[in-house]
This record gives structure tokens, sequence and C-alpha cells, in this order.
């Protein structure tokens, strides 16, 4: 079940740091200089659950510009659920912010890189030798 996480419920936040914890920061980078207090001044954060534990999160994010941020556990990757959660952070970015880009970071390598074509980001640049900078911004 996708969901928007309540930031203000302690529980929520203990089962999202329960899932940042127990993922090392090659599986996602975006917690290693954050502390997840910061997750209360994202514009959008949404957690995927199964069995009442978080199997990924993503979220809308601004810092200088709209940053998209997505985790989702290998086991439960190619099931589409990487579709659903760029739907809806597509959708909210579409619905509040659709005249401004909107950003992400992807290692080259990435199989993730594809999903993210398919929903319109674009290379915009290298940011490192392995990690490019993609950009979206709704054309209709």
């Amino acid at each position: 079940m996708i969901r928007e996480l309540n930031k203000g419920d302690e529980n929520d936040i203990n089962k999202l740091k329960v899932f940042i914890d127990k993922n090392d920061s090659n599986f996602f980078r975006y917690f290693d200089n954050r502390d997840i207090s910061c997750i209360k001044d994202h514009k959008y954060t949404i957690v995927v659950e199964m069995n009442n534990d978080i199997i990924g999160y993503a979220h809308i994010d601004y810092d200088g510009n709209n940053w998209l941020g997505i985790c989702l556990l290998d086991n439960y990757r190619g099931q589409g659920i990487g579709n659903d959660i760029m739907k809806k952070l597509i959708k909210f970015h579409n619905k509040f912010n659709k005249n401004e880009y909107l950003y992400l970071t992807v290692d080259i390598d990435n199989p993730a890189k594809y999903l993210y074509e398919k929903f319109g980001f674009k290379i915009d640049s290298m940011v490192r030798d392995t990690v490019i900078k993609m950009k979206y911004k709704n054309e209709s």
C-alpha cells in the first residue's frame, strides 16, 4: 500500500527510521548527510508498506530546486510498485509545481534510470563520473 507519510506521527517516523537504518548508503544516499528530521520540510513524502513494514520511500523536496528521491527494496522491484510511486510523485509535482523542473540524481548504471526516462525525465548533466542529474518538466 502506498500512502502519504504522517510526519507528525512518531510511529510513522520510527518505521521510516528503521527502513533507512537497515539499508546501506549504496542503496539510498539521501540520508547519508541528513537527519531524518529533514522530512518535516519535504513538500511530499510517501511510503510503501507491506505487512506493516516500510519497503519503499519517496519524496519531493525543495533544496534550491525541486528534487525527487525514491527508494524501493530490491525484492519488490519489477512488480510495478516503482511505476505507482512515480505516478503519485509526478501527479503531485504537476498539481503544485507544474511550471518548474523536477530533478533527481541516479547512478548511471542503475536500472531505475529507465523508469525515470519512461516518466519523461531527461539527462541534464553529469554530477560525477558515475552519477547523472536528470530533469523533468510537464510539457502539457
